[in-house]
Order: C-alpha cells, then structure tokens, then sequence
C-alpha cells in the first residue's frame, strides 16, 4: 500500500528532474552561443585594431619619407640660393 502512494510522488519528482535537466541543456546551450558571439566580436575588434595600427604606421612611414624628401629639398634650394648670391656678389661687386 505504502508503494502505491509512492509512485505517483516518484513519478511527479522524476518529472521536475526531467523539466530541470531540460533547462540546463538550455542555459548551457544559449551561453555557448553567447560565448561564440563575444568571440567572434572580440575577433573583428581585434582585426579593426590592427588595421588601423597598419594604417597609422603606414601613414608614419610616408610622413617621414616626405620630411626626410623636404629636407633635402630644403638643402638643395638652400645651396642654389648660395650659389646665387655668389654669382651676384661677384657681378656687382668691383675688383679692388
């Protein structure tokens, strides 16, 4: 007699173990999803970073390509300007 009031008690808590089981499979399900997501934006972020990195030391490179191409022209114009002045001191400028 005891079993026969048992069972239908055995049957319900079975139920809830099946239904929280269920759950879990859920929950452990959706944050796998969730981690794979985080990932997967954790990735692009880091491919965006870089790319900017490469753009900015590109831009770094080219900067001092030109600093370094201004100075010598810098230099060259420097040099003509005295030769120049030179070729006109001796023009204007009487012997003795």
């Amino acid at each position: 007699m005891i079993f026969n009031n048992i069972k239908p008690i055995i049957a319900y808590q079975q139920m809830k173990v099946d239904e929280q089981e269920r759950l879990i499979h859920e929950l452990e399900a959706s944050l796998q999803r969730s981690v794979l997501e985080k990932d997967r934006k954790l990735t692009t972020q880091q491919q965006e970073y870089e790319r900017k990195i490469q753009a900015l030391m590109h831009q770094l490179a080219e900067g001092q390509q030109n600093r370094s191409g201004s100075a010598r022209s810098e230099t060259n114009n420097a040099s003509k300007q005295d030769t120049n002045n030179s070729q006109l001191e001796a023009k204007y400028v009487s012997p003795g």
